[in-house]
């Protein structure tokens, strides 16, 4: 019986340390976090002036003057007498000489002034400005774990030295309930209770 035991009981440690241990697995976890953002502005402003005056402005002056002069005076003596009849009719047109009295003087002026307005005006503006701003932020972050892996089977080997302790408790109890020790531990809190 104290060879079972023994060998039972080396089998429960040999079973504990060898049967309870699983691998390890590596577990990780990876997180990454990206923020991307945009910003466009986009502007249009502008001016543009022209303006033309296009006014004509037209200035004459003319003067006329009119001279009249009394006909000359003959040159004849005072005892001579003309006798020369000349023709009306065969007479040129001209002009009476610019000598003797003046008879009267015409002046006549006349002044034109003319003007003709004009203007041109043509405004326009066109501005044109575009900006783009972008901003990016990333994040990354890593963790890895090196834990155990469930083992499937851990209930049944916990099952196992469960029911190996406690037969060989029983058994250890019912050998030594035998002994002289034992019995007089025993008597005495039997007294005391």
């Amino acid at each position: 019986m104290k060879r079972i035991l023994f060998y039972l009981l080396c089998f429960c440690i040999g079973l504990f340390f060898g049967g309870c241990s699983a691998p390890k697995k590596l577990t990780g976890s990876k997180q990454e976090t990206a923020k991307v953002s945009e910003q466009t502005a986009e502007t249009t402003t502008g001016k543009n002036s022209l303006f033309i005056d296009t006014t004509k402005t037209a200035r004459g002056e003319v003067v006329y003057t009119k001279i009249e002069f009394y006909p000359p005076e003959p040159t004849t003596e005072p005892g001579q007498v003309n006798n020369e009849a000349t023709p009306v009719a065969s007479t040129p047109n001209k002009h009476p000489p610019n000598t003797g009295a003046i008879k009267s003087i015409e002046t006549l002026t006349i002044k034109k002034e003319t003007e003709e307005k004009g203007v041109t005006e043509n405004q326009s503006s066109a501005e044109t400005s575009k900006a783009t701003n972008i901003e990016g932020e990333t994040a990354k972050k890593e963790e890895t774990a090196a834990e155990p892996a469930k083992d499937p089977y851990r209930y049944r080997y916990i099952f196992g030295i469960l029911v190996i302790v406690i037969a060989a408790g029983t058994a250890v109890y019912f050998w030594l309930r035998k002994t002289k020790a034992v019995t007089s531990i025993v008597s005495f809190f039997k007294r005391i209770f």
